[in-house]
């Protein structure tokens, strides 16, 4: 389906206020299956995911206890979250699909904030000998971007890459400490100093797929629908997307939807569409194999999904707008947790998830060697939610 969307990138807005044969995991005939793999991945078979799955039940049990004391009813509990739910103009300006009757896609060509690329130098480019490229290539748009994770400018047309130069790069931010009397800022990820050559390398420059300037005509887009039975509630969940890098950008790899008491709903690996340089197992938990064996179309998953995420249903997340941008699903309802809690700073700083939910939960995630834990994100944010909530509650008693 052909779905013409507005997406636009604006990193320095000033005006932002504070799987699986079926769609149910549980009953999934892989459902074991990909418990199974999982268990691998956390290294001990039986005794690590049952620990994992054990705490998480428990903290969002606590959670839901201090929540369900409140005896809010339905309605009250809408107008609550209410307040956090992103206005039209936040959708626009953090990126969030948006449909267009005029079929353009709009970006700010600003650079990208992040800490991610700390290291970054706009006269950093690679080299590229064009004198070798086929002439059939030559004819073709050349494009010029940013890799993600080093900041070198590198060269691609609609057709692959031209730059084939393997990327040195930090998959650590940068921190700040004291030594002898001065602030030196350092990587986490190996302790080096800034402007240090990477300490990773990946066999090529990696970019989220969506250019600068305007756009159009962005296919595989779908649209939430109006509920047929509108005597059922239109539902809240959390949801958690994992990427991976593929020669066309950033592109999904699985999904994950947990309903307001932490119940799975939806868990599968996702099919992308073009050739894989990356799949960013050191965060996302994904390999190749999980894809290749339980992986899904996106189609197929963006079908499933439609038929319980319907228009007016809320939908619970950390940076929802990149979450959304990978789904391919045009959404209105959409409350961020990074933005439920806006960063000391403002915007465009944000609280990791990994920070909120230390600081308010007291409880930490993403401690794996093997990647993010999709289900525990989804219901980290969840919890936040949930927490926050509480909050204002006895603030107003107060």
């Amino acid at each position: 389906m052909l779905l013409m969307v507005i997406l636009f990138f604006h990193w320095h807005s000033n005006f932002l206020k504070k799987n699986s044969s079926s769609i149910f995991e549980d009953n999934s005939e892989n459902y074991y299956e990909i418990k199974r793999i999982e268990r691998e991945k956390m290294g001990n078979f039986r005794k690590s995911k049952t620990q994992i799955y054990k705490t998480d039940r428990s903290t969002i049990t606590a959670v839901l206890n201090e929540f369900k004391e409140l005896h809010l009813s339905e309605y009250e509990f809408y107008i609550k979250i209410g307040k956090y739910l992103l206005m039209t103009e936040q959708l626009f300006s953090l990126g969030f699909p948006e449909e267009s009757l005029s079929g353009v896609c709009i970006l700010n060509s600003h650079f990208p904030f992040s800490r991610s690329v700390p290291n970054f130098n706009k006269n950093k480019k690679a080299r590229i000998r064009f004198e070798d490229c086929p002439d059939d290539i030559l004819k073709m748009r050349v494009f010029e971007q940013t890799c993600a994770r080093c900041g070198t400018e590198f060269y691609l047309t609609s057709a692959g890459y031209l730059t084939h130069e393997r990327c040195y790069y930090h998959y650590g931010k940068l921190k700040y400490q004291w030594r002898d009397g001065n602030q030196d800022s350092v990587f986490t990820c190996c302790g080096r100093p800034f402007n240090s050559k990477g300490c990773s390398v990946g066999q090529l420059h990696v970019w989220s797929g969506l250019e600068r300037g305007l756009n159009d005509n962005l296919e595989g887009f779908v649209r939430t629908q109006p509920r047929t039975n509108l005597w059922v509630s239109p539902g809240i969940y959390a949801l958690d997307c994992e990427m991976c890098y593929t020669i066309k950008g950033m592109e999904l790899c699985k999904v994950t939807v947990v309903d307001m008491e932490g119940r799975r709903l939806y868990n599968s690996f996702v099919k992308p569409e073009y050739y894989v340089i990356d799949y960013n197992t050191r965060f996302s938990g994904v390999t190749e194999r999980d894809v290749a064996i339980f992986g899904k179309t996106l189609s197929q998953v963006q079908q499933e999904l439609l038929t319980f995420i319907h228009e007016d249903t809320i939908l619970v997340g950390h940076s929802l707008n990149n979450d959304s941008r990978a789904l391919k699903i045009v959404h209105k309802n959409f409350i961020d947790i990074a933005l439920v809690f806006p960063h000391e700073r403002g915007y465009p700083y944000r609280y990791s998830l990994k920070q909120l939910t230390l600081r308010c939960l007291k409880k930490e995630i993403q401690s794996s060697d093997y990647g993010h834990n999709s289900f525990e994100d989804a219901v980290s944010c969840i919890e936040l939610l949930l927490w926050k909530i509480v909050q204002d509650i006895r603030e107003e008693e107060q």
